[in-house]
Formats: structure tokens, sequence, C-alpha cells
């Protein structure tokens, strides 16, 4: 119920600042927030009723996958807000010159600033846990206690994994490179490669 709240207070705070910017520029749709998001419906549409109530803000939203809302702003549409899953997402979008600054000392003030972009072009609103499933019955949990062991050839096909074009995925080898260099990033990829019962494909539920 905490985790649900702050993330109803961050998004509530980012369409507070993106509408009061466009109230100050002139604009004429300032009671409308158009929001693009790559997140499920279901996730967000709650928040954008409570912003609605509260406000009496209208948040116009189109949800798509990241890459086709991407080619959207593109385009040429018209989008306030942008919000997607994994800072990569926002890295890139940034650029490719499709984000702005927002000069805010309220998301400044409420989101620290290892959770934003230097420049302040994107603002991070939650943080990802990332987690190894797997069957209680075959495996001994005290052998993952960490990534790297599961380049360990004891896991000879025994790995499933999303597309390295996953940001998911392409974050991680990342922040491998980050702590452990490149070269011995490079060989904890290629053990994971050997160990992988299939090809990758699919989404965290096909995995599990």
């Amino acid at each position: 119920m905490k985790k649900a709240f702050i993330l109803t207070f961050l998004i509530a705070v980012v369409l507070i600042v993106i509408t009061f910017l466009y109230k100050n520029s002139g604009a004429d749709n300032s009671q409308v927030v158009n929001v693009y998001s790559s997140r499920k419906e279901e996730l967000v549409r709650t928040l954008f009723d409570e912003f609605t109530k509260n406000t009496g803000i209208k948040v116009r939203y189109i949800i798509d996958d990241y890459s086709q809302l991407l080619s959207r702003i593109e385009n040429g549409a018209e989008a306030d807000l942008l919000l997607t899953a994994d800072a990569l997402n926002l890295i890139l979008a940034k650029k490719r010159g499709l984000l702005s600054q927002v000069d805010s000392e309220i998301l400044k003030s409420v989101i620290p600033a290892k959770f934003r972009d230097s420049e302040d072009y994107w603002f991070g609103l939650t943080k990802r846990t990332r987690i190894l499933v797997y069957n209680k019955e075959s495996v001994n949990p005290k052998e993952l206690s960490t990534y790297e062991d599961l380049a360990n050839e004891k896991w000879k096909g025994k790995i499933l994994v999303r597309s390295s074009t996953s940001p998911y995925n392409r974050s991680l080898i990342a922040f491998m490179i980050a702590n452990n260099g490149f070269e011995k990033t490079k060989e904890w990829v290629s053990g994971i490669v050997s160990n992988m019962a299939r090809k990758p494909s699919g989404g965290d539920t096909d995995q599990i």
C-alpha cells in the first residue's frame, strides 16, 4: 500500500508540474495532459482518474509499445509526458532528441539525484528489483547467490532468459560492465549463452 501511494504521489507531482509548465507557456489546452505510456492500462488508469478527480485536469493517454510511442513522437504527435519502464528507454529517448528539460524544484526535492537525469530530461518514479526464479524442488537457493554464478557450467542447459534486445537485459549488462568491467562481463555473457536451455524469447511469464 505504501509503495502504491508513493507511485501515485510521484506521478501526480509529474503531471502537475507538466500542466503548470504548459499553462504558463500560454498553451490553449492547459487543462489536458497528453500522456504516452508503455505501461499497461490497468497499472496507470486508476492513477490518472485520481489525478483528474483531485485537480479537474483531464489526462488523455495512449498505451502502446515503447518503440511505437517514440515513432509517434518523432512523427509529430503531441505528448506532454512519456511513461516507460527502465531508465535505458529514457536515455535512448533523450539521445534521439525526443525529451525536453524540466526545471522543477518540486521534482528535484522529491526525487534523489541518482534517480533522475543529470540534465533534468527525465525523472525516475520507481525502482526495479531483479530476481531469479527457480524450481524449489530441484534447485538449492544457496547456489544462486549472485548473477555471476549463472555462468557456472553447473547450470548447463538450465537457463532461460528474455531476448538480449530487452531493455531489462541491456541495462543489466550495463550494470555488470560498470561493476565488473567489460572483459569479465563478456566472459559472463558467454557463459550464460552456453547454459541456455533454448533460444531467448518471450517475456518474464514465458520464462517462468
